[in-house]
């Protein structure tokens, strides 16, 4: 993820594209800049805010967004994954879908998600050490 507005850049509206995917339960992921992908070319200027390899994977930022902080950005993540998952034709299927075992599936995601979601903002704040120095990707990776 480059910027949040290449997160956010879609040439429909965002109601047209809410009923066009028709999702219920979203996860917002993160791009992984590793060296040997194509992204890494597109990127290798970037600030990397997060050295600790074990952490680069989907779920975790990697790479500085301009004029955000990654605490902005993990809570608008957060907040884009509440407000897919809070409308109302969501929670209706969520809740009081007809089909039970689509019913008792999509409850479960739910349930999951909802401790994933407190999992991650604690791993976040709490236990994810993010770098202090002023590293670009490819400086990372000489």
């Amino acid at each position: 993820m480059r910027e949040i507005s290449s997160l956010l850049a879609v040439k429909l509206d965002a109601n047209t594209l809410f009923r066009a995917l028709a999702l219920d339960q979203v996860q917002v992921v993160y791009a992984t800049p590793n060296r040997w992908t194509p992204y890494f070319d597109e990127v290798k200027h970037t600030e990397v805010v997060l050295t600790d390899q074990q952490y680069w994977d989907y779920k975790h930022q990697v790479l500085a967004i301009r004029h955000l902080e990654p605490w902005m950005v993990t809570l608008c993540v957060k907040f884009i994954e509440v407000v897919m998952q809070a409308r109302p034709k969501a929670l209706f299927r969520t809740f009081f879908q007809r089909d039970a075992q689509f019913r008792d599936a999509m409850r479960w995601y739910a349930r999951i998600g909802r401790r994933v979601w407190f999992w991650e903002l604690y791993q976040f704040f709490f236990v994810t050490k993010r770098t202090k120095k002023t590293i670009t990707l490819s400086e990372f990776w000489e």
